[in-house]
């Protein structure tokens, strides 16, 4: 059923001065309100569905625009898919996409408050959630997820952003994985991509420039990043990558006082059930740890400034644990084989420490 001018009222479609709406609905028992204040303001909603010989069948999207310059373009395709898109400010922008004509019960939600923000929310398939919420001005936010096979359970996509010019972006492709982003500051990027199922990755971000980037392919994982959430700051570095299953990575920088800046952390776990953790406080510290087996653990507690801990472990069952109080101490561990164990604490300044072992 095409929606002209005439149809508009049953539809639930207002509009004031030079505001342009075209609703497109092709099934029985679609619902699509449209409701826009001010100027030059546009919405495009377009549901359709090949699921079954009664395709496209209670899809529902909603879209309620005030101020100037909104845009607003919804496609749903396959049935029981729901959309709703609220934006209050001056050029905001909103684009949700869900599905083919397979794709049931996705839900994508967006809620943009100020000025030129960007939402764009992607979903195939089925049984997906997408929420983002943005307040303030110049924000990004890009969601992308994908599950099958048909019927399976969805993925779970989240993020908020309270500040100006942040950017979030999130790739899901699989089975009840989990992405949640929250960024309360300006100039803050985060970035999580997982191939997989039942993966998990959250990043808190506050302050200023502070940038995290979490990838996991496989199964099980779970990645978690803290930049300056609860102390003053910014401007530091976290990266996470994860192949396999049922790995652990944790990055908190920022867990005290006084501030944490220009600290950079970087997690590689490859094989199965590794464990790392990297706490930062202080500025300028840097932390590596690299793991390549299975069931190894790393853990890096710093607290102070410039200091430099390296933790590699190539086998399976090893630890190395570096905890380094003070600064511009440094710590180098080297492990290959099988159930190595080091442990070093620096205390002090200018302190360095090199382990290497192997069997």
């Amino acid at each position: 059923m095409i929606l002209s001018v005439a149809f508009m009222l049953a539809t639930g479609v207002a509009f004031a001065q030079t505001n342009n709406s075209s609703v497109t609905q092709s099934g029985t028992s679609n619902m699509s309100d449209v409701d826009q204040d001010g100027s030059l303001n546009t919405s495009v909603v377009n549901q359709s569905g090949l699921v079954s010989a009664l395709s496209g069948e209670l899809n529902d999207s909603y879209v309620k625009q005030d101020g100037s310059g909104n845009a607003a373009d919804v496609k749903q395709a396959g049935d029981e898919n729901v959309s709703d898109v609220i934006q209050t400010g001056d050029d905001n922008d909103a684009t949700v996409d869900q599905g083919t004509g397979q794709a049931q019960m996705n839900i994508a939600s967006s809620t943009q408050t100020g000025n030129d923000n960007t939402s764009i929310q992607k979903q195939r398939f089925d049984n997906n959630l997408a929420t983002i919420v943005q307040t303030g001005d110049g924000n990004f936010a890009d969601q992308d997820q994908n599950s099958g096979p048909n019927g399976s359970l969805g993925n779970t996509a989240f993020i908020s952003q309270l500040g100006d010019d942040n950017f979030a972006d999130q790739m899901q492709d699989g089975s009840s994985n989990n992405a949640y982003i929250s960024q309360i500051g300006m100039d803050n990027d985060a970035y999580q991509t997982q191939v997989g199922n039942s993966n998990q990755a959250y990043a808190y971000q506050g302050e200023s420039g502070n940038y995290s980037v979490q990838t996991q392919t496989g199964n099980s994982n779970y990645g978690l990043v803290y930049q300056n959430d609860s102390n003053p700051g910014g401007d530091n570095d976290a990266s996470q990558i994860q192949t396999g299953n049922s790995n652990v990575a944790t990055i908190d920088q920022g867990i005290g006082s006084p501030d944490t800046e220009n600290s950079e952390a970087f997690q590689t776990q490859i094989g199965n059930s590794n464990n790392a953790y990297a706490a930062q406080n202080g500025d300028s510290n840097e932390s590596r740890q690299r793991q390549e087996g299975n069931s190894n653990t790393s853990i890096h507690d710093q607290s102070g400034d410039d200091n430099y801990a390296r933790s590699r472990q190539y086998g399976n069952s090893n630890a190395s644990n570096i905890y380094q109080t003070g600064d511009m101490n440094q710590a180098r561990t080297d492990q290959y084989g099988q159930t190595h164990v080091s442990n070093v604490t620096q205390m002090g300044n200018s302190n360095m420490s090199t382990v290497n072992q192997s069997n």
